[in-house]
C-alpha cells in the first residue's frame, strides 16, 4: 500500500481504499462513519438550533421559525462522489491522495 499525500492510504485510480484482500470506494467509507456518527450531528445541530432561538429570535424579538436537519447518509456519499470526480473534495480527488475517514 502506498501512503496518500495527506498521510493516509492512497486512494487507487478508480477512488478506492486499499483495505487487503478487497477494496471499498472512498465515498462508501465516508457513508459509512456519517451514519455511524450521525446521531452525534443530529444533537449538535440540534443545540445549535436552541442557540440561535435563544440567542438570536427572541433575544431580539424577530418572528422566526428556526430548523435544522442531518443529511442521509446516500445523499451525503453522492456529494462526495460528485465533488471528487469535479476535484472540490477537501481530501483530493481519486489518484490525487485521500485522508482515511476513520483516523
Amino acid at each position: 500500500m502506498t501512503i496518500g499525500t495527506h498521510g493516509g492510504p492512497a486512494t487507487e485510480p478508480s477512488g478506492e481504499v486499499p483495505t487487503g484482500l478487497s477494496t471499498i470506494p472512498v465515498t462508501q467509507l465516508v457513508a459509512q462513519r456519517y451514519a455511524r456518527e450521525r446521531d452525534r450531528f443530529e444533537k449538535l445541530m440540534l443545540r445549535v438550533a436552541q442557540m440561535c432561538r435563544q440567542e438570536i429570535v427572541e433575544a431580539n424579538a424577530i418572528r422566526a421559525a428556526v430548523t435544522g436537519r442531518t443529511k442521509d447518509a446516500s445523499c451525503l456519499e453522492a456529494n462526495v462522489a460528485r465533488k471528487m470526480l469535479d476535484g472540490s473534495w477537501p481530501c483530493g480527488s481519486a489518484g490525487r491522495g485521500f485522508v482515511h475517514p476513520t483516523r
